[in-house]
């Protein structure tokens, strides 16, 4: 299952593991994403373990969605993107995501030089769904922005 959590954690990994009450319930879930009223987990995020990254609300600047681009996309990691972009995109695992052209949200975030790309699993509908959480979750601050 990706969302299982690994205990293998080397020190280049972050711990950013967020405690969440489990009696809340996420406002969005699919096999890549999931949506708290706290935080964003990507998972399947750190490679080579497949640990989940956590996004507070309060980290996140900008949401860029729209297609994945051919230079940025990538199955696992980041892209060419790394070599010519000043904010390059990691992307976690999804071994459906077709290189080019699937429908994705990137996160941008206060914290880092990374920008954080996930394919919710549902195409462009879970696109629009997500979206539509993330509004009301995510301060009012906060950009959307379409990724072109």
């Amino acid at each position: 299952d990706v969302g299982t959590e690994l205990t293998f954690s080397p020190a280049h990994v972050p711990k950013r593991q967020m405690s969440v009450d489990p009696s809340t319930p996420p406002m969005y879930r699919d096999h890549n994403v999931v949506v708290y009223p706290s935080h964003v987990e990507l998972l399947a995020y750190w490679f080579p373990i497949a640990r989940k990254r956590n996004l507070k609300n309060e980290e996140v600047t900008r949401v860029l969605h729209g297609k994945a681009k051919w230079n940025a996309a990538k199955t696992w990691g980041s892209g060419l993107d790394f070599c010519t972009s000043r904010t390059p995109i990691w992307w976690h695992w999804d071994g459906l995501r077709i290189r080019e052209g699937s429908p994705a949200v990137i996160f941008e975030t206060s914290d880092t030089k990374w920008r954080h790309g996930c394919t919710p699993r549902g195409g462009e509908q879970a696109v629009i769904e997500l979206l539509a959480v993330l509004r009301k979750t995510l301060p009012k601050s906060v950009e959307f922005v379409e990724y072109t």
